[in-house]
């Protein structure tokens, strides 16, 4: 298939944002699609050029993007950028000079499997001079392709492709590829959450249909989708699901999925970032599945030391330590490990201790079908405790009265509360079940739990505000049976001068000239500036109310802003049916 055949398609995609058209031309696109290149079609329609594990970044600038604009189509900087201020969107300037480039200049018609791979080579592109070969290999494209598929290979370079969907729809797609209906989504889903490479997935499926895809396993270096946990309001309701359950303690880190495997050696650039002797293979990953391993060598060192196994996929939290008093540290402290540079720095000034808390695989063998209470075993068969090192503490109980005595001890020591794990359920891989319930409030009738929200855009300030040019945002919450993402709450206070400013930078960093396609939001609450939806935060409020405004059907009274959640993307925000279950549970 060709680039241009496939830009036309992204061209209908961007028409519209009723899902089951969408559905209906993705399945269309992937029925076209050929065995040997369905891989690179499906990555470069979600704008990317690979699973979000492996870390695929172009690092283009706009400054960069005009320069490879201008060198393709012939014209002064300065013109592409006075066009692109007058459009707001590199994609159209792009394709607006691509227009008036004579066509006897291209080349070649070039493939879209061309184009991937074009673009590969672009993100790789490293070193001395990287700049400059990034600049030569993007006008070289353009300058191959037609305006509208110059339009589209911008936008996937400069990650502002935005067609409206996610893998949830794509998975929909490839069913009624088959199909034609939704009948497969639940066994190719169940694959995607072990094995969230969604390309070879359909590579695989596409060739074989669901035989392909059922030798499809967990494998050491491809993160698994998290489990997650499920709210209820009462310590009675927990004893009644589970009868028996291990209490553990919340704590207030970062997710961290850890995978080992000591038949496997690290590649030379990822052991030259280590200090790790022995080049064995050590990953880590956060809950939105992106690779943090060279941003926790504490982590790295400490668990090669004190983890006995060949090969090991372990759930955990890393929680920042107070190298002075030895408490754990909030969030916002621990959060601010998460970094590529001055890593050494941060890790004396915030030093992590990992606390393990499940085991996915040992030792060759897949653990997520084995009942809770073995794997707990296998870990303490496995893992030599230290001060950097931990299980996560675990009591067993089979009544309310001692599980609320754990939960108030739990909160007075400064945790979030407590989880309540089902000794005989399974790892629920990629959902929210009750086999983990998590408990973060007393009998107040308060919410007292954290949202995490995405951020929609912000509305500009006025009186004493507008020296910061914001004044409110709006945020909202995944519909992930619609696959889009609906409004839930106006929030203009409980902001510290700084936390503003931060929010108004980020923002304006990925400021986007229309309110992206996938947000469902009634005009009265339109925002001045609209961003696309990757800034995650963390926020609080008094209650959830009914709303007849708010597309989610709820809103916040008094909502706040308790920290900023690089660690999640925005398909882990809450959900609308975990905010009407919440709705439920604080009114019972």
């Amino acid at each position: 298939m060709t680039f241009r055949t496939l830009s036309e398609y992204f061209e209908e995609l961007e028409k519209t944002s009723k899902r089951l058209e969408i559905t209906a031309i993705l399945a269309e696109l992937f029925n076209k699609a050929k065995q040997n290149e369905i891989y690179e079609i499906v990555f470069l329609s979600l704008g990317t050029i690979g699973p979000n594990y492996e870390s695929h970044k172009f690092n283009i600038a706009e400054k960069i993007m005009i320069r490879a604009i201008s060198r393709a189509c012939n014209r002064k900087e300065g013109d592409v950028l006075s066009k692109f201020k007058m459009l707001g969107d590199l994609g159209l300037t792009a394709k607006e000079f691509a227009k008036k480039t004579s066509t006897s200049i291209r080349q070649e018609e070039l493939s879209a499997s061309k184009v991937f791979n074009l673009l590969t080579e672009i993100a790789k592109a490293s070193g001395t001079g990287s700049q400059d070969r990034k600049i030569s290999l993007m006008a070289g494209l353009i300058k191959n392709l037609d305006s509208n598929s110059a339009k589209f290979a911008v936008r996937i370079t400069l990650g502002t492709m935005r067609l409206g969907f996610s893998e949830t729809t794509l998975i929909e797609a490839l069913s009624w590829m088959k199909q034609k209906d939704k009948s497969l989504k639940k066994e190719i889903e169940a694959k995607y959450r072990i094995y969230p490479n969604i390309g070879f997935i359909a590579k695989e499926f596409k060739e074989k249909g669901v035989g392909g895809i059922k030798g499809i396993e967990i494998e050491v270096g491809v993160p698994i989708l998290s489990a997650r946990c499920q709210r209820v309001s009462t310590a009675e309701e927990i004893v009644e699901r589970h009868k028996k359950s291990a209490i553990e303690y919340k704590y207030d880190g970062t997710r961290v999925q850890l995978h080992i495997d000591r038949a496997k050696t690290l590649k030379d650039e990822d052991e030259s970032l280590l200090k790790n002797d022995d080049k064995t293979f050590v990953k880590t990953y956060t809950r939105n599945l992106e690779e943090t391993t060279h941003m926790f060598p504490d982590v790295i060192e400490a668990v090669l030391k004190q983890v006995d196994a060949k090969s090991v996929i372990l759930d955990c939290e890393a929680v920042g330590v107070d190298p002075k008093t030895g408490e754990f540290v909030s969030f916002q402290v621990t959060i601010t490990r998460k970094r590529k540079y001055n890593v050494q720095e941060a890790l004396k000034a915030v030093p992590l201790k990992l606390i393990i808390f499940d085991i996915l695989y040992y030792d060759g063998k897949s653990l997520i079908n084995t009942p809770f209470s073995e794997r707990r075993q296998i870990l303490k068969n496995i893992v030599k405790e230290n001060n950097k090192v931990s299980l996560a503490p675990e009591i067993i109980v089979d009544n309310p009265k001692d599980l609320l005595n754990i939960f108030n001890k739990s909160v007075s020591s400064g945790l979030e509360g407590i989880v309540a794990k089902d000794l005989n359920a399974y790892y629920t891989v990629g959902s929210r079940g009750y086999a983990w319930i998590k408990f973060k409030r007393e009998e107040t009738g308060n919410l007292e739990d954290t949202l995490e929200p995405v951020v929609f855009g912000y509305y500009k300030g006025s009186g004493q505000r507008s020296k910061f040019g914001i004044g409110a945002f709006l945020v909202g919450v995944i519909d992930e049976k619609e696959d889009n993402f609906k409004t839930l709450a106006k929030i203009g206070t409980g902001l510290t001068d700084k936390q503003w400013v931060e929010l108004r930078e980020r923002c304006d960093f990925l400021k986007e000239k229309e309110m992206p396609k996938d947000y469902v939001v009634p005009k009265g609450l339109f925002c001045d500036v609209w961003v696309s939806p990757k800034i995650m935060v963390s926020i609080r409020a008094d209650e959830i109310t009914v709303s007849p405004i708010h597309t989610a059907g709820y809103a916040l009274r008094f909502p706040r802003l308790m920290a900023f959640r690089d660690d999640i993307a925005p398909k882990d925000a809450t959900t609308v049916e975990e905010i009407k279950k919440l709705y439920k549970l604080w009114r019972t």
